[in-house]
């Protein structure tokens, strides 16, 4: 039961990441393909490998590090934007970053997430299995068809869209919540072991992958704005899809408990990150 909740909500949310995403706005991408490709292809190649190097340093529990993996393989999260609009960057730019790295989840999930659990498989003896026929159809309808829906309708009812957008920003928020939510009902009494296990891990990964992100915008981005755009894009992946897959497509409903944790560490270390960019900005 809580699977099918939190599938239709997550689709929800795919649905409303789609109708925040414009076709002028990925045109203007398309002006900046350097920082397109670097940030969002980035994202599926740097991601993954920092997460997979600090979980075998730390030498992390089997489940642990395979949610870990799971989740760094996942696109970029809603909650991005979120941060970016508190740091003053710019908004569009984030938008589009997400909704691009959501479409290329597509391909990009099970290859990154192939490739990372291989290599884990190699130096840990792990004997871990992804199942890509179930994790490609998991992606098509939990991503892909609620996103390219958002898209169509903000493309043939944009007033309406436009008339609502607030309801829309907010409701995204609030089934992220609700996602997290279930996750707390369901399993009280492991929340406060898994947030114990997690607390160094998630935030050394938060942190290093917060340092690269400030290279890779340095490096591609031209101004202060772009950059917090790409700053946020890198640490904050889609941890309610993440924990979806890991419950339909890996059957380990565990992986939900992981993320949901990894979620309510990262949090507030980023969003005290993004009120102080904000004070730099402003001065």
């Amino acid at each position: 039961m809580i699977d099918i909740i939190t599938s239709a909500t997550v689709f929800c949310l795919m649905f409303i990441v789609g109708t925040d995403c414009r076709l002028a706005d990925f045109r203007k991408c398309l002006r900046q393909p350097g920082l397109v490709a670097t940030a969002i292809f980035g994202q599926y190649l740097l991601v993954p490998a920092v997460t997979l190097l600090i979980a075998v340093w730390l030498d992390l529990d089997e489940s642990i590090t395979l949610a870990l993996l799971l989740m760094s393989a996942c696109p970029s999260g809603v909650i991005s934007n979120t941060y970016t609009f508190v740091s003053r960057g710019n908004v569009s730019l984030s938008v589009s970053l997400t909704g691009l790295s959501t479409l290329a989840a597509f391909v990009m999930t099970p290859l990154s997430l192939g490739i990372a659990v291989s290599m884990l498989n190699e130096v840990e003896g792990s004997k871990f299995q992804i199942p890509l026929s179930i994790l490609f159809a998991q992606l098509a309808f939990l991503m892909i068809l609620p996103t390219t829906l958002g898209m169509v309708v903000k493309q043939f009812a944009d007033s309406w869209v436009t008339k609502n957008a607030n309801l829309l920003r907010y409701g995204s928020l609030i089934l992220l919540f609700v996602v997290i939510g279930i996750v707390l009902y369901a399993s009280p009494g492991s929340v406060i072991q898994e947030l114990r296990q997690l607390f160094f891990p998630a935030l050394l990964i938060s942190t290093v992958m917060l340092l690269v992100a400030v290279l890779v915008a340095r490096a591609c981005a031209d101004n202060s704005a772009d950059r917090s755009a790409v700053i946020f894009e890198w640490p904050c992946r889609n941890l309610a899809i993440a924990g979806l897959l890991g419950i339909t497509a890996l059957d380990r409903p565990e992986l939900m408990l992981t993320a949901t944790s990894f979620f309510l560490i990262q949090a507030p270390f980023v969003l005290g990150l993004a009120f102080y960019r904000a004070r730099l900005m402003r001065a």
